[in-house]
């Protein structure tokens, strides 16, 4: 089904991602006002094996997710914290030639076309990539220019999640998802219960 909307967008910063049970933890998510447009893109690595001229095999990597998204307002407190950067007493940010990001989780809602249906989503390990500064003048229109962020994400270490997806018409999606998803960062377990659908 078609998506009509992208609803909200929340960041969660890792604390801990390593492998072993208890080595994965989230900071709780926080909420990013402004989202406009979200956009991933998976890119793979894929090898071959043939013989006698025939492709006989051949098995796929994840390389890495690349991730865009517009941001109409991102304060100075969130742009030092998501990007590494640091506050100064009067609230101004600063940057360094050391600062670097840190790994963070992108949360999103989204709308589906038709019923109005909610879905939700979860990339789990990335890093924001510093934006470009650029500004214009009006030259007798309004022209908003928004923050454009890249970001390249990678399954995690802990157990190689790297997305989630649940949506309000999935069968046993929890009734208060709507106030729920963003509480913190959800790591799926396993169903064979719920059925397939036919």
């Amino acid at each position: 089904m078609a998506l009509v909307n992208v609803d909200k967008l929340y960041l969660a910063v890792i604390d801990k991602d390593e492998v072993g049970v208890g080595n994965l933890a989230y900071q709780t998510p926080e909420y990013i006002p402004g989202v406009q447009q979200f956009q991933a893109k998976l890119k793979t690595d894929t090898g071959t094996l043939y013989e006698e001229g025939i492709l006989t095999d051949q098995d796929s990597i994840i390389s890495e997710i690349n991730i865009s998204l517009d941001l109409g307002h991102l304060v100075n407190s969130q742009y030092a914290k998501y990007l590494g950067h640091h506050v100064d007493a009067n609230g101004g940010v600063y940057a360094t030639d050391g600062d670097k990001a840190p790994y963070v989780a992108i949360l999103y809602e989204y709308t589906k076309s038709g019923s109005g249906t909610k879905g939700f989503k979860v990339y789990y390990k990335g890093q924001l990539v510093e934006p470009d500064d650029a500004v214009k003048q009006k030259e007798g229109k309004v022209d908003y220019q928004n923050h454009t962020v890249e970001a390249t994400f990678q399954p995690l270490k802990n157990n190689g999640l790297w997305k989630y997806t649940i949506e309000e018409d999935d069968p046993g999606c929890p009734e208060d998802i709507k106030n729920t998803f963003f509480n913190n960062v959800i790591i799926p377990n396993s169903d064979t219960a719920i059925p397939a659908i036919t």
